[in-house]
């Protein structure tokens, strides 16, 4: 399931107007560096390395940065140096997070 959040983020003047991708079958959350805002660029901190493998091929990630979603707030996200599309782990909002996630006769529900 994909579910999408629009919404137009701004940080120190530059405004980016980014739809975040709500994925059941991500693993993690990740962000293109080019989507991050300046104030979430200086939270930028190093990882250990992870590799993924996106539409551009295999990614090494090597530092995260905490992003802000609308409605549910901060997420710390790895930070990809492709034009990766912002991605939200529905995984990591439940267990991390504690939201609540589940079908119903209209579509997909999130709890916060």
């Amino acid at each position: 399931m994909k579910a999408s959040i629009v919404a137009a983020a701004t940080g120190h003047g530059r405004s980016i107007h980014r739809i975040w991708i709500y994925d059941s079958g991500a693993g993690c959350s990740i962000i293109g560096r080019s989507y991050i805002t300046d104030s979430e660029r200086a939270s930028e901190e190093p990882t250990y390395a992870r590799y993924f493998l996106t539409a551009h091929g295999k990614v090494t990630c090597t530092s995260t940065a905490k992003c802000y979603v609308p409605h549910l707030g901060i997420r710390r996200c790895y930070i990809l140096d492709n034009d990766c599309s912002p991605l939200l782990s529905v995984g990591e909002d439940v267990s991390d997070y504690g939201n609540v996630f589940y079908w119903d006769v209209a579509g997909p529900v999130i709890e916060t």
